[in-house]
């Protein structure tokens, strides 16, 4: 009921002045592409016979950080090209005999990730040095999205397109550097607004999504004179602004059940995670 993803992503990174940094990176996805082909034995046992392989997809990323320390400044920008992994699989068979009927050959195909094209612009002043405020603003063009799953059946009509739209989110985030004596502690907090890019889904589709405040919290530790260890613990929660679906009659034919007539969205996440590094 859920896909799974297989990812691999290498990058480097290159410093062409004290001031001036470039990197870049590809991003590898794999997606799966195959066949099902289902029959019958000699005793009338139902096979099947499957073929599949993962079929890579690479998108690059490109990015830049110039710094200006007489004004404590720093400056990045980010550019990852859209990717995305999807799946197609061919369900055929020869059961002819055995069945009153016939079936047709099924396509299971559809989008397991998306990622659009994203380009952000950061900036880092430091007021003091225990201090750094950061902001950005990114730019995600979800425009570009195509539905996420394909008819199983080539004779049914098209998906209805999602319909998204561009999205412009900001993030602003504060770290202060609270111990740096033997060991170092820093505590970290952000905020951004997340806007959806999917509309009401007054439609056939049915991709509910919020737009959402994100508070971020964190703590780092590490004790850079005398282990090579460091921890940095870090915790969301995403609020869901309500919102209400309505779908509209004249969008569906005569012949088609409309999954819900009016639906109410919202809620909060909460996420968190431990991560560990060492210095070589």
């Amino acid at each position: 009921s859920r896909s799974q993803v297989v990812a691999l992503q290498a990058g480097l990174g290159l410093r062409i002045s004290d001031r001036l940094s470039v990197g870049a990176a590809i991003l590898g996805l794999a997606g799966l592409g195959g066949e099902i082909f289902v029959s019958s034995d000699a005793a009338g046992r139902f096979t099947s016979r499957s073929e599949q392989e993962m079929i890579a997809r690479y998108s690059p990323i490109l990015g830049a950080q110039y710094k200006m320390p007489e004004y404590n400044l720093d400056f990045g920008l980010v550019f990852r090209a859209e990717s995305d992994a999807t799946f197609s699989v061919r369900v055929d068979n020869d059961l002819i005999n055995e069945l009153p009927l016939t079936i047709p050959p099924l396509n299971i195909g559809g989008v397991a990730q998306y990622d659009p094209l994203t380009l952000a612009v950061e900036s880092a002043w430091r007021p003091m040095p225990t201090l750094q405020l950061s902001a950005q603003v990114g730019y995600y063009r979800w425009s570009e999205f195509e539905p996420p799953t394909v008819n199983p059946v080539p004779g049914m009509p098209a998906p209805e397109s999602p319909d998204f739209s561009d999205t412009i989110i900001p993030r602003v985030s504060a770290e202060w550097r609270a111990l740096d004596k033997g060991a170092q502690l820093d505590v970290r907090t952000g905020y951004s607004f997340v806007m959806s890019p999917a509309p009401e889904m007054d439609g056939q589709q049915s991709l509910l999504d919020n737009n959402r405040h994100v508070l971020a919290l964190g703590l780092g530790m590490a004790w850079p004179d005398k282990l090579p260890f460091s921890f940095d613990i870090w915790f969301q929660a995403h609020q869901l602004m309500s919102r209400t679906h309505t779908k509209d009659p004249s969008k569906f034919d005569d012949d088609q059940m409309m999954p819900f007539d009016s639906i109410d969205t919202g809620g909060r996440v909460f996420v968190g995670g431990l991560v560990m590094g060492v210095d070589l």
